[in-house]
């Protein structure tokens, strides 16, 4: 049975133009059977590829001695021409034998042909084209805190876990896929990482390790909101799809599902455009009415087209000229009034960018800032000249009020110590000699004022 299975191998492997020796050396490595190609990575088969042209050393012979018996000479082994055509395209048999083992179809040799190996040839190089494309860095979602928030929660996930891939190298968001059951292999796919999510099973060894690393996102974005309820049951498995699952009956169940319209519809009702602010413009205000509509449309409250310009332009208060000609120019076109995403791109180019509102409020600001200025507190001291004119007539009546009082303490205080320093002294010869006078420097003050 091995035999059959390595000699329809090796017809296989002519069918990618290897020769009969190459095939055989291959198949010697211990590939006895085709399917045994989803045992190893591609690398691997590099590896093999590389032995295969090497060719290996012979061994001597080794007579006997001491009792033991001789070893016999092994020849070695001349190496054999690969090419790197032959290489890759085994590369491509590999991605064909592991994309059966993926979907649990039974790996026929017979059903792998020249044109099928060129075909996952082609489709290796995308492969490769793609990975080294991968510039991109998708950032998980934020933790789920809103049910009503849930749509948009779920297809950040999966645009998250579609930037993943698992154990196949099998993009993970067909972990989270709502079918279970994969979908027919001789269908047509948009793409191939459509093909991928539709057509990798939820069962298997594969599965159970790409399920488990869903479960650490899902658990992580969960585990302190409302969500965690549901989420918890499934923590001892590690099971990411039955959580999702989970998440997904609930949210989308009638009770949530009403909560959902009534908060869309009331977005709906109440959003409002009045021109560019700093925290809600054109932008956010066509995002929050462009969710309400997905939102309406993902629980069977789809609006037309037509009353989805109806209600953008009804909601739009802006009264800037512009503005309304823009608009006066939509309501005259009935192409444009049943084309939601044509009329919001049109009038975006008509919103108001002017700063002057920004503008005043830095302005107003600085005034108040001039006008909080601290006045100097009323002391008997110097002032220099911006402080002195910055008071009243009535604070400089008082700062002269202040300095004569200080004048006065100061005097009575001299007074007091030079009686107190002549009764405590004895008389000398020199108590009754003249003094020497010396002039009193003075500071001249504003206004003639003098401050000693």
């Amino acid at each position: 049975m091995a035999t059959d299975g390595a000699n329809a191998f090796r017809g296989a492997l002519g069918w990618i133009g290897w020769s009969v020796p190459a095939a055989n050396a291959f198949t010697n490595e211990g590939f006895d059977a085709m399917e045994s190609l989803g045992l190893v990575t591609c690398d691997r088969l590099k590896d093999i590829c590389k032995i295969i042209r090497r060719g290996t050393d012979g061994v001597a012979a080794v007579p006997a001695a001491g009792g033991n018996a001789a070893v016999a000479a092994v020849p070695g082994i001349p190496g054999i021409a690969i090419p790197m055509m032959w290489e890759y395209k085994l590369s491509g048999m590999h991605l064909w034998v592991s994309e059966r083992l993926r979907q649990g179809t039974p790996v026929v040799a017979a059903d792998f042909t020249a044109a099928i190996g060129n075909l996952y040839t082609r489709k290796v190089r995308k492969l490769e084209e793609a990975k080294d494309d991968e510039d991109v860095q998708v950032k998980p979602p934020a933790p789920f805190s809103k049910e009503t928030k849930w749509i948009s929660f779920f297809k950040l996930l999966v645009n998250y876990l579609s930037s993943v891939t698992g154990v196949n190298k099998v993009p993970l968001d067909y972990v989270v896929r709502k079918d279970d059951n994969i979908a027919a292999p001789n269908a047509e796919f948009e793409t191939e990482h459509k093909k991928l999510v539709l057509l990798t099973p939820h069962l298997g060894t594969a599965f159970d390790k790409d399920n488990g690393k869903v479960w650490i996102q899902v658990k992580q974005l969960t585990v302190n909101g409302p969500a965690w309820t549901y989420v918890a049951p499934f923590e001892k498995k590690r099971d990411g799809h039955g959580a999702v699952k989970a998440l997904n009956s609930h949210y989308e169940g009638d009770a949530v599902m009403s909560k959902s319209k009534a908060a869309a519809f009331n977005v709906l009702e109440h959003t409002t455009y009045t021109g560019e602010r700093r925290n809600f413009g054109m932008e956010r205000y066509t995002n929050a009415l462009s969710t309400a509509f997905q939102t309406l449309d993902k629980y069977g409250e789809t609006l037309t087209e037509s009353r989805n310009v109806d209600v953008f332009l009804r909601n739009n208060h802006c009264t800037d000229p512009k503005m309304l000609s823009g608009i006066a120019v939509i309501q005259g076109d009935a192409d444009w009034m049943s084309n939601f995403a044509k009329v919001a791109d049109h009038l975006a180019l008509f919103t108001n960018t002017d700063n002057s509102q920004k503008t005043g409020c830095l302005i107003s600001s600085a005034q108040r800032t001039s006008n909080n200025k601290k006045k100097p507190g009323i002391r008997a001291g110097n002032y220099n000249p911006n402080e002195w004119h910055q008071l009243s007539d009535k604070a400089k009546d008082e700062v002269r009020a202040k300095r004569v009082a200080a004048k006065s303490s100061r005097n009575k205080n001299k007074r007091s110590a030079a009686a107190i320093t002549c009764s405590s002294k004895k008389p000398d010869k020199n108590q009754f000699a003249l003094p020497n006078k010396k002039k009193k420097r003075k500071t001249v003050g504003f206004e003639g004022e003098t401050s000693n």
